[in-house]
């Protein structure tokens, strides 16, 4: 698991935030599954600081569904506002792969409106070489942010990443400077970790 005290945010699969919820002790924590794969709110974190936001891509692209999604990214930009940072926080999606992933670019981006929308988006390649971040859902928080399509066109340069069924579970720290830059490291998913199939539809 590449996560050390000195990480702020942690990115996590459904599967693997239990166990990741235990481990780095966070005060937040923020799921982004649908209300059938909702979590309960796990041991040592307050039910009033886990943030449940119910979108399925799968589905929020019809019927009301964009109405859903756009009120859950503004409760979450919110709360990227009012973060400061202290106790960390845990963000999920099913997969730990783009919900998730989108979720932490556009935390970064709040976090450091100095540093380059790529620089942030080559870290967070960094941490998880399998993040594929939800171009829907960063092209709204790239609204709600003002940051211009910045954002947007980060991830599009970032490209999709090694293909994987659930990534493994990273941390990022809040801070990123402009000049940051680095090598990946992340080796990528573990072939002899068992994977939940449902995890291919997430």
């Amino acid at each position: 698991m590449l996560i050390s005290d000195k990480h702020e945010i942690t990115v996590t699969s459904l599967r693997s935030m239990p166990r990741v919820v235990e481990e780095t002790r966070p005060r937040h924590l923020v799921s982004f599954v649908p209300w059938r794969f909702m979590p309960e709110t796990p041991p040592g974190i307050a039910p009033e600081r886990h943030i449940k936001i119910p979108i399925d891509e799968s589905v929020d692209r019809k019927r009301d569904g964009n109405i859903v999604l756009v009120n859950g990214i503004a409760r979450f930009i919110a709360f990227a506002h009012a973060w400061d940072g202290d106790g960390g926080v845990v963000l999920h999606c099913f997969s730990g792969i783009s919900r998730s992933t989108a979720a932490a670019l556009c935390l970064l981006a709040e976090r450091n409106p100095e540093t380059p929308a790529d620089v942030l988006a080559q870290r967070l390649r960094h941490a998880s070489v399998t993040a594929h971040p939800s171009l829907p859902l960063v092209f709204l928080g790239d609204a709600l942010l003002a940051r211009g399509g910045d954002l947007v066109r980060a991830v599009e340069g970032l490209g999709v990443g090694v293909r994987a069924a659930e990534g493994r579970p990273f941390g990022l720290p809040a801070r990123v400077a402009a000049d940051w830059s680095a090598a990946p490291r992340d080796p990528g998913p573990d072939p002899d970790d068992p994977i939940d199939p449902m995890a291919l539809f997430a």
